[in-house]
């Protein structure tokens, strides 16, 4: 009975310096973390960074042709107002009489994700409506407002 007795005292012994280490790694780490947030709340660096980089790849390039790599709005008031919403049924209906669509957005696929996460696409906003339609020299068919 003395031999397991004895058998058990240094594990018993590691067990309680094993216990002390990871109270000890919790509590470095709790405290490593906490640092780390009040930092954040202090400075806003990590949340500048990130959304910045994430910024950088809602883009979008105008290549030739007709996209399927673009979303249109499909509601919001200011969209609803100057006719946004109704950007793919137009450029369909005037394809369908001859026309043709010369160049278009191709979103990045970053900003495709975005679109489709059902968020609006970052544009710079008219401060009134038109549109301008013009023919193949160039010349102006139809402008509005006038």
């Amino acid at each position: 009975m003395t031999e397991n007795n004895a058998d058990t005292r240094p594990r018993r012994r590691w067990l309680r310096i094993l216990r002390w280490l990871v109270f000890t790694l919790v509590i470095i780490a709790t405290l490593v973390a906490c640092a780390a947030l009040v930092f954040e709340v202090r400075t806003s660096w990590f949340q500048a960074r990130e959304l910045s980089r994430y910024g950088a790849e809602l883009n979008y390039e105008v290549q030739p042709g007709s996209s399927d790599a673009i979303r249109f709005p499909d509601h919001g008031p200011f969209d609803q107002r100057l006719g946004y919403t109704e950007l793919r049924r137009f450029a369909d209906r005037l394809v369908a009489h001859g026309f043709a669509i010369e160049r278009q957005a191709r979103f990045s696929p970053r900003l495709l994700e975005y679109a489709d996460n059902g968020y609006f696409v970052p544009y710079r906003e008219k401060i009134r409506a038109g549109i301008e339609i013009c023919g193949q020299q160039g010349q102006p068919l139809y402008h509005y407002p006038e």
